[in-house]
């Protein structure tokens, strides 16, 4: 009997142990086929992957933009709604708190530029209201920087974006060219909606003429269309006197700048070398957050300077400082201590004029400055001559020195021309 009863509970439990081995069956199918789904979508879909990322940064940068926002009274903004391109084109956004510059007062020298730049673009998109449509005060909905390399046009742009407390969508040809049949156009038609979304909004093209050079017979199709594109959803911000977008673009070339871009860019301006005052300034911004003492004047180190750029002066400073350091470090080294407890000396003219030797101004304008310095030797060295007994030297080193002076002044001669010509 008590064999048969355990017969028996063994049959009943049998239902049971399937009905599991079942559901078992049926979980570790369901999840074996999703596994497969998932890698067959990965190997169909190569974005797969990113898609997580951009929904990440997508929430980082609706978080990023309402505490902009909010910072100047702006409403907050829905960005659920963001294309896949758009998404992609706002990988390009920049933070502006997280620019080098803060304001346009960080941008040494350049006061009527900043100025100008006041007035055409940070009121209009602080004060809409007193730029009604249709009126002469219509602010330009582009607006071109040029001039030698160096002398602070990204700089300049920077400092506008983060005074005016607008998004900043910098752009290159990486960012909008591309080998897929019609991805080019949409990346354009997504830099425009984008920036209509998130408006104000400052799309800045650097280096601008290698985006749009001049047209020529040899140019791809695609090429073609996309400038055609780009120039349709401009002309769209002239039409729509509301839209708080701006084409800002900066070139070392801007003769190689394609005319129908310059005619959408009505406002230009030259941001050439700095000229005395203007150096002065530049060094005050540089120098006036370091650490180390100075005991030259700027004013005195902005005449020293002649033919360097904004960024040449930085440079230059750096390297005056390293100078300092350097000593620094030899005299912690000959009194057997650490570097740090050592205490820096002032920076002096000494440490300008030795640093000078090493970092030269660049830039075609600094090349012609050169020639010009090297022009002005030659004269005081035939000046010298002149004063001199130039008679008691043998007859072969009077011709070699003549050759030289001769091959030297014929070089900068031509070179200043030519280069001139060319920047006019």
């Amino acid at each position: 009997m008590a064999g048969k009863r355990a017969s028996d509970g063994a049959a009943a439990s049998n239902p049971y142990n399937s009905l599991f081995a079942d559901i078992l069956t049926s979980v570790i199918s369901v999840t074996a086929l999703f596994i497969g789904a998932n890698i067959i979508r990965k190997r169909l879909d190569p974005a797969f992957e990113s898609k997580k990322e951009l929904e990440r940064r997508r929430k980082e940068l609706e978080e990023r933009l309402r505490k902009q926002r909010s910072s100047c009274g702006r409403p907050p903004l829905d960005l659920s709604d963001l294309t896949p391109n758009e998404e992609v084109v706002a990988h390009y956004l920049v933070d502006p708190d997280e620019l080098d510059v803060q304001s346009l007062d960080d941008v040494g020298g350049l006061e009527e530029i900043k100025e100008e730049l006041r007035e055409l673009v940070i009121l209009p998109f602080h004060r809409p209201e007193l730029f009604p449509p249709g009126s002469l005060l219509q602010p330009p909905k582009g607006i071109l920087l040029y001039g030698p390399p160096g002398t602070g046009k990204t700089m300049l742009a920077k400092a506008l974006a983060a005074e005016s407390k607008a998004c900043f969508l910098a752009i290159s040809p990486a960012t909008l060219l591309s080998k897929w049949v019609g991805e080019t156009q949409q990346l354009t038609r997504a830099v425009f909606s984008l920036a209509y979304k998130i408006q104000p909004c400052i799309i800045f093209i650097d280096e601008i003429d290698a985006l749009f050079r001049t047209r020529s017979a040899q140019d791809h199709e695609v090429y073609r269309d996309f400038k055609a594109e780009m120039m349709q959803l401009w002309d769209g911000l002239t039409t729509d006197s509301s839209a708080q977008v701006l084409v800002l673009g900066a070139t070392n070339r801007p003769w190689d700048v394609d005319t129908a871009i310059q005619r959408r860019m009505p406002r230009s301006f030259l941001v050439d070398l700095p000229g005395v005052e203007q150096r002065k300034r530049i060094l005050d911004v540089i120098l006036r957050s370091d650490r180390h003492r100075l005991e030259a004047s700027t004013e005195e180190l902005a005449k020293l300077t002649e033919g360097y750029s904004g960024s040449d002066l930085r440079e230059l400073c750096r390297a005056a400082a390293l100078l300092v350091l350097r000593d620094a470090m030899r005299e912690a080294k000959k009194c057997g201590v650490d570097v740090s407890q050592v205490q820096l000396r002032s920076m002096r003219l000494e440490d300008f004029e030795r640093a000078m030797e090493r970092v030269a101004p660049t830039g075609a304008h600094a090349e012609i400055f050169r020639y010009r310095q090297t022009l002005e030797r030659v004269r005081k060295l035939r000046v010298a001559q002149e004063n001199s007994n130039v008679e008691s030297r043998e007859p072969d080193e009077q011709t070699l020195v003549a050759g030289i002076e001769e091959a030297l002044l014929v070089e900068a001669n031509e070179f200043v021309e030519r280069v001139g010509r060319r920047l006019g």
